[in-house]
This record gives C-alpha cells, sequence and structure tokens, in this order.
C-alpha cells in the first residue's frame, strides 16, 4: 500500500478524517505507540484543509472547551509558525545544548531526494503562458481549494521552486503526496529556479498567491502574497514558551467555538 493509498491527496479525504474524529480518543491515546492519531498533519501542512477547518469540523459533532488537548494540538502548530517569524532560521537550529552537539545530527533522511521523480508531469517555465493573463500561483503548501473569486481569465500555475529543494529534499512519498494534488489544480505545473520562474511571471499583468515562510526567500519576489489564513489570534510579542503564547492568544475565548466565531477571514 502506497502513501497515495493512505493518504489520499484530496480534499475528500482530508474532510472526511474531519468527520470521523473523535477528539477525546486522540486526547487520551494519542502517544500511545497503538493510540487514535488524526492522520491531517499532511493536509494540514500542504494546506489541503486549514486550521479553521479541521476545528470547525470537530466540534460541529463535539463542542469542546478551549482547555482541551485537541484544541492546544492545534494551538502548537500555530505556535511553531509564531517562533519561526520572529526567530527566522534559527529555528533550524537548537535552541538549547542537547545530549549530543548539534554536529551528531542530520537534517536529511537517507531516502530524500532534491529533484521530483521524472513521471509527474513537470515543465520548464514558459512565459508565453502567461504573458498579458493574471496569475495565480499554487506552491506545495497552498494546496487547498482555489480561491472562489479569481478572475476568469486567471492562468493557475503550481510551482516547485529549486532553491527550497536543494536545501530540503523530501521524500518520493511526500514529492508524489504533493504532486497528486497540484495537478487537480492546475495542469500548467513549472520546476525551476526561482529566477527562472520569475522571469517566465515577468510578463503577466498580475501575479498573487498565498504567503508561506518555507517559501519566503523567493515567493515575495515572484508574487503578491495573501496572508495565510490562521486559527488563533495574531500574538506581536515575541513568546519563548509554548504556555506564553497560549496565554495571550487564547485569553478571550472560553470555547472553541468562541475562538472559531472570532477569527479573521482571509482576504482571498
Amino acid at each position: 500500500m502506497t502513501m497515495l493509498d493512505t493518504f489520499p491527496p484530496t480534499r475528500q479525504a482530508a474532510l472526511a478524517r474531519v468527520s470521523d474524529l473523535r477528539p477525546s480518543d486522540c486526547a487520551r491515546s494519542r502517544n500511545a505507540l497503538e493510540g487514535a492519531v488524526t492522520g491531517l498533519s499532511p493536509y494540514i501542512t500542504h494546506g489541503l484543509i486549514s486550521l479553521p477547518e479541521v476545528l470547525d469540523g470537530v466540534t460541529a459533532k463535539h463542542p469542546l472547551d478551549m482547555q482541551h488537548k485537541f484544541v492546544f494540538e492545534l494551538g502548537w502548530r500555530e505556535y511553531f509558525r509564531h517562533v519561526w517569524a520572529f526567530r527566522g532560521e534559527e529555528i533550524f537550529e537548537s535552541l538549547r545544548e542537547g545530549l549530543l552537539p548539534q554536529t551528531s545530527y542530520s537534517a536529511l533522511m537517507p531516502a530524500d531526494i532534491r529533484e521530483p521523480p521524472s513521471d509527474l508531469g513537470w515543465s520548464q517555465p514558459d512565459s508565453a503562458a502567461v504573458a498579458g493573463r493574471e496569475v495565480w500561483l499554487v506552491h506545495p503548501w497552498n494546496l487547498g481549494d482555489l480561491p472562489t473569486t479569481l478572475p476568469a481569465n486567471t492562468v493557475v500555475v503550481g510551482v516547485f521552486v529549486n532553491d527550497f529543494h536543494r536545501a530540503w529534499p523530501w521524500s518520493e512519498r511526500r514529492w508524489r503526496f504533493v504532486a497528486s494534488r497540484m495537478a487537480q489544480l492546475t495542469a500548467l505545473r513549472w520546476q525551476g529556479d526561482a529566477t527562472v520562474i520569475g522571469a517566465a511571471l515577468h510578463g503577466a499583468t498580475r501575479v498573487r498567491s498565498v504567503d508561506e515562510p518555507h517559501l519566503a526567500p523567493w515567493l515575495a519576489s515572484l508574487a503578491v502574497c495573501e496572508a495565510a489564513v490562521e486559527l488563533f489570534p495574531a500574538v506581536d510579542r515575541r513568546c519563548d514558551s509554548f504556555s506564553q503564547w497560549w496565554t495571550r492568544a487564547s485569553r478571550s475565548f472560553a470555547t472553541a467555538s468562541d475562538l472559531l466565531a472570532a477569527r479573521q477571514m482571509p482576504a482571498w
């Protein structure tokens, strides 16, 4: 059985997992070897489903207090991005001394590869495909449904930025998961260096996308980026512990439904 069998790369599969989720089971046994887990990680990580959608779907069947462990788990995902926003590249190094020196650890897994498998249908960036048109860029972390407000003549382009993958290779399973979902969104999928992609997009009338810290060194030069959907209110002060961040992010809410009612909707 392949990853695509276990984790079909579709919105429907993600939403079905949310519908079947029992948060009390996850809270009670998720750390056990055979414990209940959500199975949502690849879908959330790659943007097939957002944290507000997850919480909204779960609370439709299981009303939750803000102090429920499942709400904490969603909070940890946003706290990671909070730390990333303040510390930048420092998050890729140990913030404190561990049992072994930093040089003892590798950021790569043995099976990771820097190039996508050749059968995934990528093409070189092509300026003729977007000249004089508005473009919506789909990258590996915004694989949800396309915005409903896109003008009718918008060209949707999927991109894999080589600059990122040279530094952070992926397993073949992850390449195939992302590529399969991206193919559902657009037939026009480019692979190339950021400078080459940028040159191909130069003739477009406007290029938009969704902000993503994984691509921060390159994405801002390629597109005007909308803010990604967030579940918790932004915390403007750097918090060096989850408890600090949680106190500030959750203090106004008694229930998960309160949190959902207060969140900001994306501009797109």
